[in-house]
């Protein structure tokens, strides 16, 4: 096969460029011919490695990652070709352009390198000689195999063709166009017009619906055309993410052949950009890795790899950035255009979230250019969620939410970014402090204002001359010389004003968003605790950055009364935290088991459960401590004690019946549902599960439960919100930690904890007795000591002088009686409490 190309190769160079252009622009069976031949050259297998495990991982539900048209360990070298070069998303910045096109995986003939560069050479010695020729053989030849890549299209049209077979023959002509087109590429510029006007065909054909919006996972298959065609297998979309990849690729090769003033001045990046970035979010990850090696190939040939000079606010921003972030910013206009256009449409774009994820993420790090114009169009969508059209809306409330989660995020990032800037500039300017308040102490100590205006000019030149003297004998002269005031002035100016923009931008995003913790929709609930932990996080970070803003402002003002701008205009003032976290407690705690509230559901719970830690973390804990008393604990120890009822519990009936009735204890329909008790939840008794509760929900409650507590907390910013629950919450949490049986009577739980919630509670204990160690202590020693053959601490005895005068001490079991025998303990759990308070440094272990 080698032999033969190059012998095919060697005729094309003997016959010359224009017999050859001749031969395939006047004869039709020549060009037919070669492109048959070509394109089963490069056949693609099938992907035998996924068939057998199809159904079972269908079965299994596993909706994204490798496991979906990713790359798998099983398939051996089977996507090597669309992960070389590839270094990670994190490291798009060193630029390490790949050569496109790449080697395919899973050649039927190819499958060796060399034998596949060898063909290669072929198919771009054709393109190199029709497009050096430049009498429309190149658009021929490239028709050619574009019309066969429509009538492999055509065949997906059918709708009982449900194999792989059109997609592996679309992919045979996608690679011989690929390598036709990059050696159409390799003629001098002044021949490429032919070339380009041959690759706008191409392009458009790559970009079109049937290639580039193929389901390439599990989540992008729609429930309508599941049903319809008998559902989809793994070997099909692996088919489907192979045929993303070639295309996407051929995007590059595109921009490759043409060149940077295509890429640059022609209709390349408004038709090529913003798909390529969707690309870059998908749940495929050899399909959003190659887009993001196309992306980079893309910038290298723009000539957006190195930064064309210039500071972004004087924080050297734009010597950070990578090629692709320089890429979007650059073209920052209608990136922001198609994301407010998926923001108006998410019924046409129920992918939006992925697309906002790719632009405003990691992978793009253009996050600082373009959230300052997603303000307006993120407004605007915000309105159209109001209260008043949320009914209307409410089927794209999911999807509107991921979109806002990717804006928080982002928005906390970009934050925090700034507030490392802030920090980083009252560094710069500290040398300029330091000089500053040194000649201030020296005048106020040696001349007074009084007598400065009665004495008049000699006065005053007294001064000048001992303010240089001062600053000449000052150790932080020389550094405050160096300090670039006018530059750090206009830094400080732009800083401020985007971290107001960010704050105003988020806090609309809050507002929005808490509402939705109500939903009886547990996937709307779960989407919307997400959003609300990143705009805390978001508005913290903006609402953090006031302090070194402020010390930056005193320094420069002092030295420029007149140059500083005014802080912030009427419009412009920042969000500050804590009234958010008052607005946000009400629709949290309705998230969190209320009695009125939407049922307990596991995932949406342990996100509420999250936002509360986050609250707690965010307002130092000192601001939500009454709160988690009043408000959060009840319904948390409630949930601890009872359970999570059962999804076809009449809950229902009773939350009504108290929110309209008014009523308390017995009920018109106690007699329907016995198992349900006064608080909404399974359960008849207070303090042990029944028929109405569900074990493993409750199980998994009860361990985000006590995780949250652990959280909280072992974290010194949020440990003071325990300060009023803990004394309250141990009594709750220590049987957790100790029980041994389940009888119901010492342990609140009526099955026995399985061991990694008992894990759970005892660091949450153990981060209890950080708060409340009184009370730990208190709880843990009365089990610890509940048993006849259990130590008993001794009172302390004073001999000598030191005894002189004091009253003597009662002894442990005056104070602490052994329980009677109908509530005993077990020796187990009396150990347990021993160690349990061994471990929290609270009693020694002797003997």
């Amino acid at each position: 096969g080698i032999a033969c190309a190059r012998m095919a190769i060697a005729a094309m160079v003997t016959a010359g460029s224009q017999r050859v252009s001749d031969m395939f622009l006047t004869r039709y069976a020549v060009r037919s011919g070669a492109c048959a031949g070509l394109a089963q050259c490069f056949a693609v297998s099938a992907d035998l490695a996924s068939v057998g495990r199809s159904n079972e991982l269908r079965a299994l539900g596993q909706l994204s990652g490798k496991e979906n048209g990713g790359p798998n360990e099983e398939d051996g070298g089977s996507s090597s070709a669309i992960e070389d070069d590839d270094a990670g998303a994190p490291a798009r910045s060193t630029m390490n352009v790949p050569v496109l096109p790449r080697h395919p995986p899973r050649m039927l003939h190819l499958s060796d390198p060399d034998r596949y560069s060898a063909v290669a050479a072929v198919a771009r010695a054709m393109g190199r000689h029709c497009a050096a020729a430049h009498n429309g053989a190149l658009a021929a030849l490239i028709d050619a195999h574009l019309d066969a890549l429509r009538d492999s299209l055509e065949d997906a049209r059918s709708e009982h063709d449900v194999s792989s077979l059109w997609q592996r023959s679309a992919c045979a002509h996608v690679i011989v166009l690929n390598e036709t087109i990059r050696g159409a590429g390799e003629v001098e510029p002044k021949r490429k017009a032919e070339t380009v006007a041959a690759s706008r065909g191409v392009l458009q054909e790559y970009l079109s619906r049937e290639v580039w919006d193929l389901p390439t996972s599990f989540d992008d298959i729609p429930p309508d055309i599941s049903l319809a065609r008998g559902g989809l297998t793994l070997a099909t979309l692996r088919d489907n993410a192979l045929l993303t990849c070639l295309a996407a690729e051929g995007v590059g090769v595109v921009a490759q052949a043409c060149g940077a003033d295509f890429v640059r001045r022609g209709a390349f990046l408004p038709q090529a950009l913003c798909p390529l970035l969707q690309k870059l979010g998908d749940p495929a990850a050899t399909v959003s890795d190659t887009a993001g090696d196309v992306l980079g190939a893309i910038a290298s040939v723009g000539g957006f790899v190195h930064p064309t000079g210039g500071s972004d606010g004087g924080n050297n921003q734009v010597s950070r950035e990578g090629p692709v972030s320089r890429l979007v910013a650059a073209n920052a206009d209608y990136v922001v255009d198609m994301l407010s256009r998926h923001l108006r449409h998410l019924d046409d774009h129920p992918g939006a979230a992925r697309f906002f994820a790719a632009v405003l993420g990691r992978h793009t790090g253009a996050a600082r250019r373009t959230l300052p114009l997603l303000h307006e169009p993120v407004r605007r969508a915000l309105d159209s969620m109001g209260i008043n059209a949320r009914r209307k809306n409410w089927r794209h409330a999911g999807t509107f939410l991921g979109c806002l989660r990717e804006v928080g995020d982002a928005t906390e990032a970009e934050a925090r970014a700034l507030l490392e800037d802030a920090n980083k500039a009252v560094d710069d300017i500290r040398p300029l402090h330091d000089l500053i308040e040194e000649m201030e102490r020296v005048r106020s100590e040696h001349f007074d204002d009084e007598d400065t205006e009665e004495e008049g000019a000699a006065a005053a030149a007294r001064m000048e001359a001992s303010m240089r003297g001062v600053i000449d004998a000052s150790a932080h002269s020389d550094r405050a010389k160096s300090v670039d005031i006018p530059a750090i002035i206009v830094a400080w100016n732009r800083r401020v004003r985007h971290e107001s923009s960010l704050s105003r931008l988020v806090d609309g995003v809050l507002s929005s968003a808490a509402p939705l913790l109500e939903s009886t929709d547990p996937r709307v609930r779960l989407a919307a605790a997400e959003v609300c932990s990143a705009s805390l996080g978001a508005i913290a970070a903006c609402d953090a950055c006031s302090a070194p803003e402020t010390a930056v402002y005193d320094t420069v003002k002092r030295l420029h009364p007149h140059d500083v701008p005014q802080t912030h205009g009427d419009n412009e003032r920042p969000v500050r935290l804590l009234p958010r976290v008052h607005q946000l407690w009400p629709h949290l705690m309705m998230s969190l088991g209320h009695r009125l509230g939407p049922d307990i559901l596991p995932e949406p719970f342990k996100a509420s459960l999250e936002l509360l830690r986050r609250c707690a973390e965010v307002s130092g804990g000192d601001f939500i401590a009454r709160r988690m008393s009043t408000d959060a604990w009840p319904q948390l120890a409630r949930v601890l004690k009872v359970g999570v009822k059962h999804a076809d519990s009449e809950s229902l009936v009773k939350r009504m019946e108290t929110l309209y009735l008014g009523a308390d204890g017995d009920t018109f329909f106690d007699d329907v549902r016995p198992d349900v008790d006064e608080d909404g939840l399974g359960g008849g008794k207070r303090g042990r599960e029944t028929a109405g509760s569900a074990p493993q929900k409750t199980e998994t409650v009860r361990r985000a439960i006590m995780k949250t507590l652990s959280d909280i907390g072992a974290r010194e910013r949020s440990r003071m919100a325990l300060r009023d629950v803990a004394a309250a919450a141990v009594s709750v949490v220590a049987p957790f930690a100790v029980t041994s049986r389940s009888d119901g009577k010492s342990s609140p739980a009526t099955a026995v904890p399985s061991p990694e919630l008992i894990s759970l509670a005892r660091d949450a204990v153990k981060s209890l007795a950080t708060v409340a160690p009184d009370a730990v202590w208190m709880a843990l020693a009365v089990n610890a000591t509940g048993h006849s053959g259990a130590p008993t601490p001794a009172a302390p005895r004073w001999t000598g002088r030191l005894g002189a005068g004091l009253p003597t001490l009662p002894s442990f079991r005056d104070i602490m009686p052994m329980h009677r025998v109908g509530g005993a303990i077990t020796r187990e759990e009396a150990e347990a409490c021993l160690d349990l308070l061994v471990e929290c440094g609270m009693a020694i272990r002797t003997g």
